[in-house]
């Protein structure tokens, strides 16, 4: 036995054998490393891709852009409304104004202290009283009647 295992043709073939054996084992090790190397780059990978830094900013510029964008458009509508706002007033108070009423034919009727008088009982004969009228024309007036209150003469005009 001794010396058929000490033949070169028995020796070269459990050789090849086991050199192939080591060449399988061998082959599939790099593969197998390889493979999971491979994997383990790709977690990596993956993993910095979610805290990448440069992703982080753009998406926070992003974000502080659809922000400024919103408060732009805020600030634009709060803007208008104010104006419309104005607006309104503006209308209210030229719709007020003792100017526009003169423009329909009113005239503003001063006493002597310089108060407006709105009631005939403020009136007295003789007494003089300062007109304003539409284009700011003042005169003075005396008071040498006064006429009881008859709607219809108002009317008929």
């Amino acid at each position: 036995i001794k010396l058929a295992r000490a033949h070169p043709k028995l020796q070269l073939a459990g050789q090849r054998a086991k050199l192939q054996s080591e060449g399988a084992r061998l082959f599939t090790l790099p593969r197998n490393l390889f493979s999971r190397e491979v994997l383990r780059i790709r977690h990596t990978q993956r993993a910095l891709e979610r805290c990448h830094l440069g992703a982080r900013v753009q998406r926070s510029l992003e974000t502080v852009s659809q922000l400024h964008a919103r408060l732009i458009a805020g600030e634009r509508a709060r803007l208008q409304a104010a104006r419309d706002y104005r607006a309104r007033l503006a209308a209210e108070i030229e719709a007020m104004s003792p100017l526009k009423v003169l423009k329909r034919g009113y005239a503003v009727v001063r006493g002597t202290k310089g108060q407006i008088l709105s009631d005939v009982s403020e009136l007295a004969l003789g007494t003089s009283v300062e007109v304003l009228l539409r284009d700011r024309i003042r005169f003075e007036a005396a008071v040498t009647k006064l006429f009881p209150k008859d709607i219809s003469s108002v009317e008929d005009q």
